[in-house]
């Protein structure tokens, strides 16, 4: 994150900040920030997420989301499927289970998505992107993925 605000965020705020003063346009503030979230602890586990906020312009900022969860006792990050050993089809499952979440929340007038979600969750799931909470696992999709903007990062519960 210090190296993309140093570099590339910093060479496109003095472009803008320079191209602006030059019209005689207002300065444009930009603006980044990470949000730490842990969201499992114990002896052995930990997992948390990482919300990247940045605004560069317009009507609002972009949430960027990354997550790890890792092995304490033996030091090292561990993949989703090592928590579904026992189910080669781990990943139909899970596909079909947010599915299911998205049809009850449209059903139940709690959820926005676009039309076709269903073929979007089969091209935006991303695997790596999962965090622990202690009732389940966390699949979560990037803003505009599955949904508008004003639905956030969509995210969904699978029980393990």
């Amino acid at each position: 994150l210090k190296e993309f605000a140093e570099g590339e965020l910093y060479n496109q705020a003095k472009e803008t900040y320079d191209y602006n003063k030059q019209q005689g346009y207002p300065i444009m503030v930009y603006e980044l920030y990470r949000e730490t979230t842990v969201t499992y602890n114990n002896d052995k586990l930990i997992s948390l997420y990482f919300d990247d906020y940045t605004f560069t312009g317009g009507a609002h900022g972009s949430t960027v989301r990354s997550s790890q969860t890792w092995d304490l006792e033996h030091a090292y990050q561990i993949p989703l499927q090592a928590f579904f050993r026992k189910n080669p089809n781990y990943q139909i499952d899970i596909v079909k289970e947010i599915n299911s979440q998205i049809a009850k929340q449209i059903e139940a007038g709690t959820g926005v998505y676009f039309p076709e979600y269903c073929q979007l969750v089969l091209e935006t799931i991303n695997f790596d992107s999962y965090y622990l909470i202690p009732k389940g696992i966390v699949i979560y999709f990037q803003q505009y993925d599955i949904a508008p903007y004003s639905s956030g990062l969509p995210e969904f519960v699978i029980k393990i």
